[in-house]
């Protein structure tokens, strides 16, 4: 056995006793603890190209199969500490605190509605002033046009990533049903314009849905009102729609393989990249690996270890621009483009483990993934736990598409992220009188 299977075994055997370790106990069991729903995912989407290479003898892209593995070690690093982080979370219990209760969801969901109409108001203006360049040029990176079309895109799609979670925890809490009439209207529309720009992002929001309902079907049923018929939802259901999602993402990465995004192009592109097959273009969905190949090749040979400063970086670029100038710096993402091809039109993201690995080397994947896994279960256990309790809700749902979304970022999309959007909601909780306080007992993780 070489050592990249045994590394590839390492991998799935940490994925897996995750979610036997998570669901051990009867109270425990959700089809969507992030044993599940994070370290299965990651584990796929980091080792697919890797098996699509051992098994159709496709070489994975942009990785030196001579770094392979020091690549595949980094992932294997991250891989075990999810698996710490959910193990800790289990050891330790959670202390009792009060959380944000949705009071009047009625009020609550009008407000998120008409923001969310304004927001993709914006996302359809931005898209008729590009869509000359997307039919031409395609999609190019943000660096690589900075006008103020491009911003109010990126603006527009920020803000409809953080709102249309809420306007799904609010719609299901109020209709009871998993695909409302209102959420099935946004979904639509938001689906429509990144068909037409051949964004994926709408598969983040496609996985929202089960993960709000999975909780919302669990409450008590309002007064007056009888309880429908509740089909029991179950790991096969979240395994399909997990699927799902992921032959959307295919689709979709066929349609923007060429060079232009006019649907003439994005149907050409399609009918010559599907004769790949399904199989293969899933495994290589993931680029993370990539990413990490290539900083364990630069790291410590010729750039050394940044012990920690990249997220005092981070951590900075949260303050307003006036306070700490001197510890603001490029993005990572714009690290790797300039050292990998600075030449380029379009980005390549970065990758949290890689990140990781620049600061610590191999002990940073792990304290880092153990970290986003513990918090991950924290919130779950709330999700799953308190009925109506709107952060909780509205986190977890959004949080968990958007963390398997941040493998491919760094440290300040993660954070940033998940702050600007937890707080936008509290505040519209708070405008629209919604808010009310509970307090919240010991809750198993």
């Amino acid at each position: 056995m070489d050592g990249t299977t045994a590394l590839l075994l390492c991998m799935g055997a940490c994925a897996t006793a995750g979610p036997l370790l998570a669901l051990r106990q009867p109270a425990r069991r959700t089809p969507l603890h992030p044993a599940l729903a994070f370290g299965v995912p990651y584990f796929l989407i980091t080792t697919g190209p890797v098996v699509r290479w051992l098994v159709y003898d496709i070489e994975p892209y942009g990785i030196h199969l001579d770094v392979l593995g020091s690549a595949l070690a980094v992932a294997a690093s991250a891989q075990a500490g999810i698996l710490v982080g959910c193990a800790l979370a289990k050891t330790i219990p959670p202390r009792a605190r009060r959380y944000v209760l949705l009071r009047r969801p009625r009020r609550f969901r009008r407000l998120v509605l008409r923001l969310c109409v304004l927001a993709l108001a914006l996302a359809t203006v931005s898209l008729a002033a590009r869509w000359h360049d997307l039919s031409l040029t395609g999609k190019v990176d943000l660096g690589a046009a900075n006008t103020i079309w491009m911003r109010l895109h990126y603006a527009s799609f920020f803000l409809l990533l953080a709102l249309i979670p809420a306007v799904i925890v609010a719609d299901q809490m109020l209709e009871r049903r998993p695909l409302p009439r209102r959420t099935a209207a946004v979904v639509a529309a938001f689906g429509l314009i990144c068909v037409l720009q051949s964004e994926r992002d709408v598969a983040l929001v496609l996985l929202m849905i089960p993960i709000s309902w999975l909780a919302v079907r669990a409450d008590p049923a309002p007064h007056g009102r009888r309880p429908g018929r509740q089909r029991r939802v179950g790991l096969l259901q979240v395994g399909a729609a997990f699927a799902g999602v992921g032959l959307v993402l295919t689709v979709m990465q066929w349609a923007r393989s060429g060079v232009a995004l006019g649907l003439a192009d994005q149907a050409s592109a399609l009918a010559e990249a599907r004769q790949e097959g399904i199989i293969p273009a899933l495994l290589g969905l993931g680029s993370n690996l990539f990413i990490a190949s290539r900083v364990v090749e630069w790291v410590p040979e010729e750039a050394p270890y940044e012990h920690g400063l990249t997220y005092a970086h981070t951590a900075a670029n949260l303050l307003p621009s006036f306070v700490l100038p001197e510890l603001r710096q490029e993005s990572l993402l714009d690290w790797f483009k300039q050292r990998y091809a600075p030449t380029s039109q379009s980005g390549y993201g970065f990758g949290m483990e890689a990140e990781a690995y620049l600061n610590f080397g191999l002990a940073g994947p792990i304290v880092v993934f153990a970290l986003w896994a513990f918090f991950l279960c924290r919130v779950h256990a709330g999700w799953r736990a308190l009925p109506g309790a709107l952060l909780y809700r509205y986190t977890y749902t959004f949080f968990v598409p958007f963390s398997l979304y941040c493998i491919r970022g760094d440290s300040l999309m993660c954070v940033k992220g998940l702050l600007y959007s937890v707080g936008a909601i509290w505040l519209v909780a708070r405008l629209s009188g919604s808010v009310a306080h509970a307090r919240l007992g010991s809750a198993a993780a």
